[in-house]
């Protein structure tokens, strides 16, 4: 689970320009950490639960925001207009790690070599 937390925010930092951030549990940084909490670093800072802050609501303190978005690199033959380009798709996604992080999103799961999505 933490390599796929990994990737995902090291596409999110390499896509955007951003400096990286690491994301982890509470388990894993021991027990003065809430167990059952996401925690957010950015570069040198010390350990925070994810979204705390005036901006967000108090129960999404400590969750994590990941954005399903399974098929969105591979070939949707449902209202396809034009042919498939896999490097189109890719950047498509890419473009919206943005959007998707404006909006609190830290992690974006997608499916390789056919995967199927609801069993990842």
């Amino acid at each position: 689970m933490r390599r796929i937390l990994e990737g995902s925010v090291a596409l999110l930092a390499c896509a955007t320009g951003l400096p990286a951030i690491e994301i982890t549990t509470g388990r894993m940084l021991g027990p003065q950490h809430d167990a059952r909490a996401f925690y957010v670093r950015s570069g040198a800072s010390g350990w925070q639960k994810t979204y705390t802050g005036p901006q967000f609501r108090p129960e999404a303190a400590g969750r994590l925001m990941n954005l399903r978005i399974g098929q969105a690199i591979v070939h949707d033959e449902w209202l396809t207009e034009e042919p498939f380009d896999p490097e189109k798709h890719t950047s498509r996604v890419i473009q919206a790690l943005d959007t998707y992080k404006s909006h609190g999103v830290l992690a974006i799961s997608v499916s390789l070599q056919g995967a199927n999505p609801e069993y990842s």
